[in-house]
């Protein structure tokens, strides 16, 4: 989080820097620097950050939180588990309840939906790792990872397209 905290407070810093040469110090308006500063504490989304791309490094510790937690369980409890904290997640993240999802602090509703992927990854790793291990036992190691690739970088793209912009920061 140090980090998080040392590039947030830089971005506000670069922020009041341009302002200042932009329109002077008697012309500023403090209460967007405060506003900043609320929100390097609450992390909700990007949206609303002086450094958008920073929302992620708040979400991605929430998430490892909760996945510290959930590992803790059998195969079967974490799959379930992640599954409905996911499902939580994308009800929140789509707006099909009335709540308010800018509330939850940490992007912990962004955390919730992308534990998925984490969990995902996790559990398949061991999967992977045989694979590869297979893999290189053939001669034809190379044209093998390069076909393995190829699906999976087709199967991206494609479904890419099928499913339009998504941004988990953005809430979109």
């Amino acid at each position: 989080i140090c980090p998080y905290i040392l590039f947030y407070l830089l971005s506000i810093i670069y922020t009041l820097v341009m302002d200042v040469i932009a329109v002077g110090v008697n012309n500023l308006s403090y209460d967007k620097y405060l506003s900043y500063l609320v929100q390097m504490f609450l992390a909700q989304g990007s949206s609303k950050s002086v450094n958008a791309p920073l929302w992620f490094v708040p979400c991605l510790l929430m998430v490892e939180i909760l996945y510290y937690f959930i590992s803790k369980l059998n195969v079967r409890k974490i799959v379930l588990t992640c599954a409905i904290l996911v499902f939580v997640g994308w009800l929140i993240e789509s707006g099909k309840l009335p709540f308010d999802n800018t509330l939850l602090p940490w992007s912990l509703d962004s955390a919730l939906f992308a534990l998925g992927f984490l969990a995902l990854g996790n559990l398949c790793s061991e999967h992977i790792k045989k694979l590869f291990k297979t893999i290189n036992l053939y001669k034809h190691k190379l044209l093998i990872c390069f076909l393995v690739f190829a699906v999976f970088i087709s199967a991206t793209i494609f479904l890419g397209l099928l499913n339009g912009k998504v941004s988990l920061g953005s809430k979109i």
